[in-house]
């Protein structure tokens, strides 16, 4: 985890600012942008590289914690009491439509390419394009992650090759619009493709129905849902 600037291009006026303006360093809103942003923000923001911030917290837990990771099929959330465990916090993302019996859980794909950083970028630009597809560019010391997609029940969890190719060119374009010199080189090489399955949660009209929710199993178990979060791309 370490800090860096981050940039967010607005093709609209925003109609107002991000609440936590005063929380972060340098927040300063951005005036005379190239065609085709009108609005848009800078700050130093966090940034992790989940390809080694995922390791180091699975590390913590079970070296530093003492806690263990099992493989295993559940048919029943209230199996793991029949294990001896006194409480039971359930994040199964969609695999809560079966296990939980939740119906307003649909997936949405996500696809993101990472790239070597070449150019040696060091700054996030984000392309917050909300009537169509958000780009964004997340550089790190020795790969760079471009993005994204949002797609509505959308089960199949591999990438295709004409999003990709798309996803590379907005952020060749982005780059170039942004100053980037020899934007045209980026993303010649590839490192890897990845798509995941989002857990999203729609009830009615209303999306993005976060449940976080303790519930009490026969005997007074104590079972505790938090599932449904997806981070929406826009």
């Amino acid at each position: 985890v370490d800090l860096a600037l981050f940039r967010e291009l607005a093709r609209e006026p925003l109609a107002a600012l991000p609440a936590w303006t005063a929380d972060v360093q340098g927040f300063q809103r951005l005036t005379e942008l190239p065609a085709p942003w009108r609005d848009g923000w800078a700050a130093v923001l966090p940034r992790m590289d989940m390809t080694r911030f995922a390791p180091w917290l699975e590390r913590r837990f079970e070296h530093e914690l003492g806690g263990a990771f099992v493989s295993a099929r559940l048919l029943d959330l209230a199996e793991p009491f029949d294990e001896g465990f006194e409480l039971v916090v359930h994040a199964a993302g969609l695999g809560a439509r079966r296990l939980a019996h939740d119906d307003a859980l649909h997936p949405v794909r996500g696809q993101v390419l990472h790239v070597p950083n070449t150019l040696h970028l060091d700054t996030i630009v984000v392309d917050d394009a909300r009537s169509g597809p958000c780009t964004y560019v997340i550089p790190f010391h020795d790969h760079v992650v471009i993005g994204g997609t949002f797609e509505p029940d959308e089960w199949i969890e591999e990438c295709d090759e004409p999003t990709l190719s798309a996803m590379l060119e907005r952020a060749r374009e982005l780059l170039a619009r942004t100053g980037v010199a020899h934007a045209e080189r980026f993303g010649r090489q590839r490192l890897r493709a990845l798509a995941g399955l989002r857990p999203a949660r729609k009830i009615g009209a209303q999306e993005d129905c976060v449940r976080v929710e303790r519930v009490e199993l026969a005997l007074g178990k104590p079972l505790v849902h938090a599932y449904g979060q997806i981070g929406r791309a826009h």
